[in-house]
């Protein structure tokens, strides 16, 4: 266990199975209003004199404060909208930014008392619905304003008169609760009790998908001090905030607490519910009671006396289950399809990756029956995947680049096998996206200039531009470069060249 840490390049990756805990990642600076004073400080006769030439600038250093992008929220435990045996669980969540827990200082303005500088801003809130749900309102949308002013009877944090009286951070939206002083005071963390539950950690993320998070396996965690609802033989739900202390030190329970009859108002920034409940056992417990018959559709008392009857036997032992299938050409046969929840051992699949769900079926000749286990297996595959935003996301991204840069190579081929190379030879593929553009132009220009550069410097007459796509739409009325418009364009000194492709790239726009 490591007090602080300090995470840069140097911090390399960990193998699988092995895992850092540092108890905090404190930042360079911490998020804030700074001001930077430049001044002299002079040591002879003259010093009263000088002492006036100084320089002073304001900066704010920014970071999440009444909001956290959702990207930030890892992962939450208990699972959200999840029923299990989680009575001796202490809620967390997982942030994928190892230091945002101490990015802000808890007491801004005027501390109570001086806390560690690893004192954590964030902090986990377990309200019992059943008895408390009354005491706590749910997130609900207001302004910034609303949360640092809130009214009669209820106070909100202290973040100093600058941020109040500041209409660019007040008139932002957030969300908020409003709870009960006396629950707050109850059930809150004591200020000296706040470093412990926080902490970072460093795991492997080796065959993990991280939905474009830190690959680098770098996070920070923020545990709960209360533990779940829970009463024997009833289900009880509870409700987790993820709350900004930060301007509340004077607030918490060891400080003083919350003034009498009042409520508490918090910037909410993340929350979910779960139910506890009386469950004979985890998952584990649960597959060990499942007995390999169960597992299986009732054939003892089928008959084994043919090949294909023992075949049919045999598939149902090891957990198959004969299913209807019907083709894409419509004729109807039967498959069999078996759960990854195997009642025997298997092996690993070495025919993968496939990339459709056709290609991972199984075909008996022999016996002519398909096998849909693999292929129903890449179909919920593909389903989880799709339903995680964030890897969702990244996969939109990544399938826009690869079209963009097929989209770019054939234009880019286009060009150089309709035009001649001009003397320099154009590196399309090097330039960044804008440049390719303008070296596309230039080329077109260059060509141009040199097949109808003669004839400009003759006066001769310039053939008419028309797009290829207007000639070929007969709905169209063809945006012609007219001769009227190039003679004009030769009075008034233009370039001809230049007039003839900006046109031509107008109509493309």
């Amino acid at each position: 266990m490591t007090s602080t840490a300090t995470l840069d390049a140097s911090s390399d990756i960990l193998p699988a199975g092995q895992i850092t805990f540092f108890q905090a990642v404190l930042p360079p600076v911490q998020a804030g209003d700074y001001t930077l004073l430049a001044m002299q400080r002079p040591t002879d006769a003259h010093a009263a004199e000088l002492a006036r030439y100084e320089v002073a600038q304001q900066l704010r250093v920014d970071g999440p404060r009444y909001t956290l992008p959702p990207d930030l929220v890892q992962l939450v435990y208990p699972p959200a909208n999840h029923q299990g045996d989680f009575g001796t669980s202490f809620p967390h969540v997982v942030l994928s930014s190892p230091d945002l827990p101490w990015v802000r200082d808890i007491a801004p303005v005027s501390p109570p008392a001086p806390a560690p500088a690893h004192t954590p801003w964030l902090a986990l809130l377990t309200v019992y619905v059943a008895t408390e749900g009354e005491l706590v309102t749910r997130p609900t949308r207001m302004t910034v304003g609303d949360v640092l002013t809130p009214g009669a009877g209820v106070v909100g944090p202290d973040l100093g008169a600058a941020t109040a009286g500041d209409p660019l951070q007040t008139g932002q939206p957030c969300l908020a609760v409003d709870i009960d002083g006396a629950l707050f005071a109850a059930i809150a963390p004591r200020l000296d009790e706040l470093q412990y539950l926080a902490h970072a950690r460093q795991v492997s993320t080796a065959d993990k998908e991280t939905g474009g998070g830190v690959q680098a396996g770098f996070y920070s965690v923020v545990v709960g001090n209360r533990l779940a609802d829970s009463a024997a033989g009833a289900a009880r739900d509870s409700l987790v905030l993820l709350v900004s202390l930060e301007g509340h030190a004077a607030h918490l329970p060891d400080q003083g607490g919350p003034p009498a009859n009042t409520k508490v108002r918090l910037f909410a920034m993340a929350s979910w519910s779960f139910t506890t409940g009386a469950f004979p056992g985890d998952f584990i417990d649960l597959m060990q009671a499942v007995g390999v018959d169960r597992a299986q559709v009732p054939h003892r008392d089928l008959p084994a006396t043919t090949a294909a009857q023992q075949q049919v036997r045999m598939a149902l032992d090891i957990g198959y289950v004969p299913l209807t299938d019907e083709t894409r050409s419509g004729e109807r046969s039967t498959a069999w399809y078996r759960s990854p929840l195997a009642a025997y051992a298997t092996t690993r699949d070495l025919h993968g990756p496939y990339p459709t769900s056709d290609s991972a079926m199984r075909y008996d000749p022999g016996v002519g029956v398909f096998d849909h286990s693999y292929a129903a297996a890449w179909q919920v595959g593909r389903q989880l995947a799709l339903s995680d935003a964030s890897f969702t996301r990244t996969m939109i991204a990544w399938r826009r680049q690869a079209y963009a840069a097929a989209a770019d190579a054939g234009s880019d081929a286009l060009l150089t096998a309709r035009l001649p190379a001009p003397a320099a030879t154009l590196a399309f593929d090097a330039a960044p996206p804008r440049s390719r553009g303008e070296q596309q132009h230039a080329h077109l220009q260059s060509v141009l200039r040199a097949q109808l550069g003669p004839l400009t410097r003759a006066g001769g007459d310039l053939p008419t531009v028309t797009p290829r796509r207007r000639r070929l739409d007969p709905r169209r009325q063809p945006g012609v470069l007219s001769q009227q418009s190039l003679e004009q364009a030769r009075q008034d000194g233009e370039d001809l060249v230049h007039t003839i492709v900006a046109h031509v790239h107008k109509d493309r726009r």
